[in-house]
């Protein structure tokens, strides 16, 4: 899928480098990164997704996705404010938007539960 499809939706600050190129895969742990995938570096409470990127560029990342100022010559950044919250949109367009193709129904509650849940499947 190319790279500016998976990023339809989003409120982009700004893009340095190619939104031509073609990402096989999205991956937000840097151990999990193959040929061309968008790593989505995301600052957590522990740890911050933007330390890993030359780890990422190492097993094959091309794009990044950053809240932080990275341009390193050869890969794409595109930074926005919240990169945690932008993953699920880019999820959604890589998987090409289930949510549309399926009913959704929840049910919550003390009682009942799997008494409606059954009733309903």
């Amino acid at each position: 899928m190319k790279l500016h499809d998976l990023l339809k939706g989003l409120d982009i600050v700004s893009v340095t480098g190619d939104l031509n190129i073609d990402i096989a895969n999205i991956a937000y742990d840097s151990r999990k990164v193959e040929e061309n995938t968008l790593f989505i570096c995301i600052k957590g409470f522990n740890s911050d997704g933007h330390k890993y990127i030359e780890s990422a560029i190492e097993k094959g990342a091309k794009a990044f996705l950053v809240q932080e100022n990275i341009n390193i010559e050869g890969y794409t950044f595109i930074k926005v404010e919240d990169t945690r919250a932008s993953m699920a949109n880019i999820a959604d367009n890589f998987y090409n938007n289930p949510s549309k193709e399926l009913g959704v129904i929840g049910v919550t509650g003390t009682n009942g539960k799997t008494s409606i849940t059954t009733f309903l499947s």
